[in-house]
């Protein structure tokens, strides 16, 4: 095993009794945690990551969503200044019809492709975004110390109320 890239999951259980009569409301939260470095020279300068994200997505109209990517991968360019993030969708969708859940058909990976702008830090901190019409995706996380695993949460929005939110876990190819 190796000892730079550690990755540390830490599960939290809150419960809350409330009303009368009393109900219970349980809460399990999952973080991950990675290994930085505190002056680190991580670069991701060509860097490839396969990449395996979980992301819920809703609208004010009433649908809603649970996603990952199908051969998800981002690619960084050489200067590490913006990044190419490529899939099919695939996962669970219910429109405002309540009662109609849906697959998600899976994107036409030659169309799929998305440029992100990239910033990274000294501490190995890594924030990337995209904009697509009124939709803009922010990617923000932590790269560890040996450039091998990506964190991130991914947070998206438009002008229409629809929002994603959701965790990537990326790993270098």
């Amino acid at each position: 095993m190796c000892s730079k890239a550690m990755l540390t999951v830490v599960a939290f259980i809150d419960d809350i009794a409330t009303g009368s009569p009393v109900v219970t409301n349980v809460e399990n939260e999952m973080m991950m945690a990675v290994k930085l470095g505190s002056s680190m020279q991580t670069t991701l300068n060509g860097a490839s990551y396969s990449l395996h994200p979980l992301v819920l997505a809703m609208g004010e109209s009433g649908y809603s969503e649970i996603f990952t990517l199908g051969n998800g991968t981002v690619v960084f360019n050489a200067d590490t200044t913006s990044a190419t993030v490529d899939g099919a969708d695939r996962g669970f969708e219910r429109d405002n019809d309540v009662a109609e859940v849906a697959a998600i058909i899976p994107d036409d990976p030659a169309t799929s492709a998305q440029t992100f702008s990239v910033s990274i830090t000294g501490s190995g901190e890594v924030t990337m975004s995209n904009t697509e019409g009124t939709f803009t995706t922010t990617l923000k996380g932590f790269v560890s110390e040996d450039s091998n695993l990506l964190i991130m949460r991914i947070y998206g929005s438009d002008t229409a109320g629809d929002k994603d939110l959701g965790i990537i876990v990326g790993i270098k190819q």
